[in-house]
């Protein structure tokens, strides 16, 4: 872990613009069209390697990948293994939440 006691070390959290070529890709994948897995993590790589740069030309301290090989969080969790094995419990949240806020999860 970075430390410092000069300064507050800046960093970002969360999701950083995708380049669209690779978004397209990841898009493909997630509705299950068939993709180059070898290319796409290629592509992933270098995506990683230019937002590392950027954030570094900006002058952060702490970087990220940016989640630049996700579509989207969300999407993500889903597609993890644990995402199963949690399913049941995530619709109880969900019920409960529906429960106290109804109005929000109008359809």
């Amino acid at each position: 872990m970075q430390r410092s006691t000069d300064r507050i070390l800046a960093t970002h959290v969360g999701s950083l613009p995708r380049p669209a070529d690779l978004f397209a890709v990841l898009e493909r994948r997630e509705r299950g069209e068939p993709v180059d897995e070898r290319a796409l993590e290629a592509r992933i790589d270098d995506a990683v390697r230019e937002v590392v740069r950027a954030q570094r030309r900006h002058g952060l301290d702490v970087v990220n990948d940016g989640e630049v090989g996700k579509t989207s969080f969300l999407t993500y969790v889903n597609s993890r293994p644990s995402a199963a094995a949690s399913a049941g419990r995530a619709s109880r949240v969900r019920s409960c939440d529906a429960r106290r806020v109804p109005h929000c999860h109008a359809g």
